[in-house]
């Protein structure tokens, strides 16, 4: 494993550098999802991120992607990839802002997803923390307005399968290089999503190409800001941050559509921001 250079202040930068191109790749992806299949996008973006990792192997060799932990990688590429699909339907149907923080509720939902694959305990100092974050949500899904609204029970489920990829994630790095489980991800969601984008494929002209190659370069790049990210700064310092993408989120959705939330929705936001950091930072597996 790389040894990591410890700067607070860095890990900040590459964490909210980060989330800004998370948050403009969701963005893309609702404007090129108009005309362009969802599972195009998926393969397209996936194959970018694919050949950017390449000069990297070429320099280190491909000794680096040797790995004994093939189905845990298999496992978490295909949680990541339904969740950035999730999020890429909910945005199609939903706020930016709804999408991005449910999205990045899953600071909620880890300690459940470490209780029932790892067996580990849920603290009970993170009730409190849990408890307002969930009653933010259901503020946010509003229920009694339209019955939960579908763009954000897409963007809930993303939320939820976000949490599985992080813990993945988490057991990985003890036996796997980061690079490694990036060449993984790019190259099985690839795989995964082509034949499905052959049977859909609908070609692109050049505004749309332009919109793919964005997304595919935000989220090549976005990936590695967030595993440089935490060469620098422990999950802990950094996962406060992440919230970051709800800040991106209202000022993008000022700037494009003049939308704001609604007073109920800011309350909910509130809620569901201090849970999540109160659970990261009262988490015993941060």
């Amino acid at each position: 494993m790389e040894k990591a250079h410890r700067s607070f202040k860095a890990g900040v930068l590459y964490i909210l550098a980060a989330w800004l191109l998370f948050t403009l790749m969701t963005i893309f992806a609702r404007f090129a999802s108009r005309t362009i299949p969802l599972v195009s996008i998926l393969f397209l973006q996936n194959l970018i991120g694919l050949v950017t990792l390449i000069p990297w192997i070429k320099k280190h060799g491909w000794d680096l992607m040797r790995t004994k932990r093939f189905g845990l990688l298999l496992f978490r590429s295909l949680a990541s990839i339904s969740a950035i699909g999730l999020s890429f339907l909910a945005v199609q149907k939903t706020s930016l802002v709804d999408t991005m923080l449910l999205n990045n509720a899953s600071p909620l939902w880890i300690p459940f997803v470490v209780f029932f694959w790892l067996r580990n305990p849920i603290n009970h100092s993170l009730w409190p923390g849990l408890c307002a974050g969930f009653i933010g949500i259901v503020m946010i899904l509003n229920p009694g307005k339209e019955f939960l609204q579908a763009g954000a029970l897409f963007a809930l489920a993303a939320g939820i399968l976000q949490s599985i990829n992080m813990v993945s994630i988490r057991v990985l790095s003890h036996t796997e290089r980061n690079h490694t489980v990036m060449f993984y991800y790019f190259l099985i969601c690839t795989i995964v999503t082509l034949p499905f984008a052959a049977y859909e494929w609908v070609q692109p002209n050049f505004i749309e190409w332009s919109e793919i190659i964005a997304i595919g370069l935000c989220l090549a790049l976005g990936q590695w800001a967030f595993v440089r990210a935490f060469h620098h700064a422990k999950a802990s310092d950094l996962g406060p941050f992440c919230y970051s993408a709800v800040v991106y989120s209202v000022l993008i959705d000022w700037a494009l559509y003049q939308q704001m939330p609604t007073l109920l929705a800011w309350i909910g936001i509130a809620l569901v921001c201090a849970g999540g950091i109160w659970a990261i930072r009262f988490s015993s597996s941060s």
